[in-house]
């Protein structure tokens, strides 16, 4: 369980950081005459996507730290005996799930 979590970390890591090449080479490429009325759709839809992973991605690696310090060293996170928070998880996945919906 715990290498699907940590493969589900850098899986995210990769994602932000393909995200920040896509749109570091669209704005390189297109410096010289960037108009973004002059943008193909298909651009457009790669510079949305990417600023949604960037957004997104890093609030669903704080939720995957808090399962793995909640499951390996009892950290009580999501423990309402522990005077935890069983929602904090709902609330994090939400932030994460629903700008991509």
């Amino acid at each position: 369980l715990n290498f699907m979590i940590l493969s589900l970390g850098l899986n995210g890591i990769s994602s932000i950081f393909s995200s920040i090449g896509f749109i570091s080479s669209i704005f390189i490429i297109n410096n010289n005459n960037f108009f973004m009325n002059n943008l193909t759709l298909y651009i457009w839809s790669i510079i949305g996507t990417s600023i949604l992973l960037i957004l997104s991605i890093p609030i669903l690696s704080s939720a995957i730290t808090m399962i793995i310090l909640d499951s390996n060293f009892n950290m009580n996170f999501f423990n309402p005996m522990g005077n935890g928070n069983p929602i904090l998880y709902q609330h994090l996945f939400w932030f994460f799930g629903h700008p991509e919906v």
